[in-house]
């Protein structure tokens, strides 16, 4: 079984026992101020939210009046997402899938989310990755990346200073191994930048509880 079809499965035992730490978030104030770029695009902008998992992002786009379609690879957090009880002006549909076969028409949306789903990919997943976000976004869209920040710092894991960027493991919670890949500017700009043109960028002060920060990215589409 390939490392990508693990980590699906070890994604959907996480929303099913509710171990999901992740939700609590951090990057707040990178969230907002994307929130409001994206609102100067259209009236009524879409939203494609990866990774969507149980909707929690997807709510805040939603009251801004922003259409959001979310998209996961978890049917158990779908489930989750699809029972929110709709409020604000906005609205939200939600499907099972993944960013590596995204079953959108070209040119659909205005606007990207991806936050803390493209660390988890492979690097021979990486060039499918950037190529199927490109060509849902509309020319000039707006796409927001956050990801693990290679200054974070985990127990037995100093990514900058072990020199090694990606790792495979097996999480004792769920018995399904997984992967983390960690960045930084220059990795990232030299990935998406061929095909996108940098907006903003920044990074968490603070790490999380785990010991991770964050790197977040604004990019638009050439």
């Amino acid at each position: 079984m390939k490392i990508s079809d693990e980590v699906k499965l070890r994604f959907n035992e996480k929303f099913r026992i509710r171990s999901t730490p992740w939700l609590r978030g951090g990057d707040k104030k990178f969230i907002e101020k994307f929130s409001r770029l994206v609102l100067k695009i259209n009236d009524v902008p879409r939203l494609l939210d990866l990774g969507c998992g149980n909707g929690w992002i997807s709510v805040y786009f939603k009251s801004k009046g922003i259409y959001v379609d979310g998209i996961d690879s978890s049917p158990i957090a779908i489930r989750q997402a699809r029972s929110i009880k709709e409020t604000g002006s906005g609205s939200m549909h939600f499907k099972i899938g993944d960013a590596l076969h995204l079953p959108y028409k070209k040119d659909l949306f205005d606007a990207v989310f991806d936050r803390g789903m493209f660390h988890h990919q492979p690097e021979y997943a990486w060039e499918k990755y950037i190529k199927n976000v490109g060509k849902v976004l509309k020319p000039e869209g707006l796409l927001y990346l956050s990801c693990y920040s290679d200054t974070s710092i985990k127990p037995g894991l100093f990514p900058r200073k072990d020199g090694r960027l990606g790792y495979r493991y097996k999480d004792k919670e769920t018995g399904y191994w997984s992967y983390d890949h960690y960045f930084n500017d220059k990795l990232i700009q030299s990935l998406f930048c061929r095909h996108f043109s940098l907006v903003d960028h920044g990074m968490e002060k603070r790490r999380a509880p785990s010991g991770s920060r964050l790197l977040y990215f604004v990019f638009k589409k050439k």
